[in-house]
């Protein structure tokens, strides 16, 4: 969605402002206060510059990549909802499951219990 120059000071930003390029074009106008060697003062031209560039997004583009995201949203909750009802339903047929071997358990012992008692 972003253009390189953008996602460069994004990158750049998340970095702590280590390693900004020298010659990338992006040099502060003369008389504007700002130093090369001042790694904030830098790190915040280049955020003004970021800045400026989000302005220039059409508005309708970040309305469609809202519309979007919003969309994908609801797409994962969705999903979500029928991965838990999911969950329980097997939880549900686990707990059967158990029961009937709980019960398969206490019959087969009694069957045990009862062929040892009798006599042959």
């Amino acid at each position: 969605m972003f253009g390189d120059d953008v996602r460069e000071v994004l990158e750049v930003k998340a970095d702590g402002g280590a390693g900004i390029p020298s010659a990338d074009g992006l040099r502060p106008p003369p008389g504007t206060g700002h130093t090369q060697d001042a790694g904030g003062a830098r790190l915040g031209y280049l955020s003004e510059i970021a800045l400026d560039r989000f302005d220039r997004l059409g508005t309708a583009d970040l309305t469609a990549r809202v519309d979007e995201l919003v969309g994908d949203n609801q797409q994962l909750n969705r999903d979500l909802a029928q991965a838990r009802e999911r969950v329980r339903a097997l939880e549900a047929q686990l707990a059967e499951t158990q029961d009937d071997l709980a019960a398969a358990r206490g019959s087969l012992r009694k069957m045990i219990k009862e062929g040892r008692q009798s006599p042959q």
